[in-house]
């Protein structure tokens, strides 16, 4: 899932562990940058239909957030989503996620927020192609272990993939997310698939996405 920076890649991969996880579906979320209690208070303000914010503040549409409140969500939600914060995690790192995920929780896959964040280039290795490395490592692990394995990509101004094109050959499917800054609406094109005929969801003129203030998240238009 690749997008320029503050498009909003972790909020869709937030929206779709939320929708994996309601569905009962047991998936692993491993986060190289924002921590799993942001997400987790994301979810939160979407159920509420609040901001992250007012969760912080504890107010909600000029009304107090309780902690009972947010504690009441816990009965009614599905507990189906097991995060793992690794700031500058390893490749190996991942590889012992997705096995603990795996074997300990029964996890049918992964989300890993993202490529580019994946440390353990070598002192000859160039960025492009410890990158490709780790791109085709994910695709060996995801075949292996018969897994599934969703990870953002950050883009460049010319909307190519930074480090190169590695994730591209690695992957079953390449989606790249266009919403510019400030615009809630946003649409999704699928440019490389090996199972499916590409396509968009949405354009520049009709958005596919609409990025909700509230979590925030996104739904479809």
């Amino acid at each position: 899932l690749a997008a320029r920076k503050k498009a909003g890649k972790t909020a869709l991969l937030g929206t779709i562990s939320t929708a994996l996880n309601d569905a009962g579906h047991r998936h692993g979320f491993m986060t190289l940058e924002v921590t799993p209690l942001e997400i987790e208070m994301r979810h939160a303000a979407r159920r509420l239909r609040t901001s992250p914010i007012n969760v912080m503040r504890g107010v909600k549409a000029g009304q107090p957030v309780k902690g009972s409140m947010i504690a009441n969500l816990a009965p009614n939600t599905v507990n189906a989503t097991f995060y793992s914060q690794k700031p500058g995690a390893s490749l190996d790192q991942v590889v012992r996620f997705a096995l603990a995920c795996q074997r300990r929780h029964q996890c049918t896959g992964i989300i890993v927020d993202y490529w580019q964040l994946i440390t353990g280039k070598g002192n000859a290795e160039t960025e492009e192609w410890h990158l490709r490395r780790v791109a085709q490592a994910l695709a060996d692990l995801s075949r292996r272990l018969g897994m599934w394995i969703l990870t953002a990509v950050q883009l460049n101004q010319e909307g190519n993939s930074r480090g190169g094109e590695g994730i591209k050959l690695a992957c079953d499917a390449y989606l790249s997310m266009h919403r510019e800054p400030g615009q809630l609406g946003a649409y999704l094109e699928l440019e490389e698939c090996r199972y499916a005929p590409v396509g968009s969801l949405g354009s520049d003129l009709v958005p596919g996405l609409i990025l909700q203030p509230n979590g925030p998240y996104f739904e479809e238009a």
